[in-house]
């Protein structure tokens, strides 16, 4: 009888797991930052803010995301006390914003500061690769958008000039808002194949509207001072016709002018030839009598003079 043979590949891929499983279980979770990292940036970034009153609790000795939401720093958005985005909106906070203290946020992938009175240059909020949204409406920054992020509101700003070029840069850009501005100029050529919205309504732009936006809701585009194309109801070659109407009301007179000129060079010729035929007239039919004169004396027949018969009425007679 064989002896069976102990299976020791799989006694020991038992041990490995089993030491795994206690080796999580007493450690401390991964990816989750410390409250207390968190809240030294937060409180380092809010003392490059002005007029930062209304982020009163953000003081130190506590940390963002406490379980407690009365307790819970203003503006912060928190998961399981991890700190992944801020919504400082309508705060009244005026400076310059310096992103480095930012950084040092492992999980920030949403940042709001529309409706302040923020100025200056763009920050430079590249420099947190997590990052994917931004929200700065209704500030007066200036300058270059950050590549990495999917989505970009701008709207109810202050911006003049044609659109950034560094959106179309932005290969991961979802959401454009743009509205209610001073742009001017053509929008670009944007190719990412996610921008599902991109709204320029209340600018000052011009020309044809992309392609790749025809599909669009109209009113994203409205209230731009020469926007044509689809979704808009304008077409390019109406605009194309406005702008040629004093060529096309010149075209119009010279053609009447031309037409005129015709007519009038072909009544004078026909009144010419009646002219003429009158002038004729008489000496055609002279020369008409003539020649009837000229058949009777060559004695015609049918058009013999005085009272004489033809001669085969004559011999009928005698007979």
């Amino acid at each position: 009888m064989a002896r069976s043979v102990p299976q020791w590949p799989t006694l020991l891929q038992f041990l490995f797991f089993f030491f795994f499983a206690i080796f999580l279980l007493l450690s401390p979770p991964l990816g989750v930052a410390d409250p207390t990292d968190d809240a030294d940036a937060l409180l380092e970034f809010k003392e490059s803010l002005g007029n930062s009153s209304a982020l009163r609790n953000w003081v130190a000795g506590t940390t963002p995301c406490q379980r407690d939401l009365k307790q819970r720093w203003v503006g912060v958005l928190c998961y399981n006390e991890t700190l992944w985005g801020l919504q400082l909106e309508n705060m009244g906070l005026t400076g310059v914003i310096d992103v480095d203290p930012l950084l040092r946020l492992q999980h920030l992938r949403t940042v709001s500061i529309a409706r302040n009175n923020f100025d200056g240059p763009f920050p430079d909020f590249s420099k947190i690769g997590a990052l994917k949204s931004l929200y700065l409406s209704r500030n007066a920054f200036s300058g270059q958008i950050p590549r990495s992020l999917k989505k970009v509101l701008l709207s109810h700003k202050r911006f003049t000039g044609p659109i950034p070029t560094s959106l179309v840069g932005a290969t991961k850009l979802i959401e454009l808002r743009l509205d209610d501005n001073q742009f001017s100029g053509r929008i670009p050529i944007f190719k990412q194949p996610g921008l599902k919205v991109v709204s320029v309504f209340h600018n000052s732009l011009e020309g044809p509207i992309p392609a790749a936006f025809n599909n669009m809701d109209a009113e994203l585009f409205a209230e731009n001072g020469n926007l044509c194309g689809e979704p808009l109801d304008d077409s390019c070659g109406g605009s194309s016709a406005k702008i040629s109407t004093p060529l096309l009301v010149v075209l119009i007179i010279l053609g009447t002018a031309v037409a005129a000129g015709i007519g009038w060079a072909l009544l004078a010729f026909f009144r010419g030839d009646e002219e003429e035929e009158d002038e004729l007239g008489p000496t055609a039919s002279k020369g008409k009598k003539t020649d009837d004169e000229n058949k009777l004396e060559r004695g015609s027949p049918r058009y013999a003079s005085g009272d004489k018969k033809p001669a085969k009425e004559q011999q009928q007679g005698e007979s």
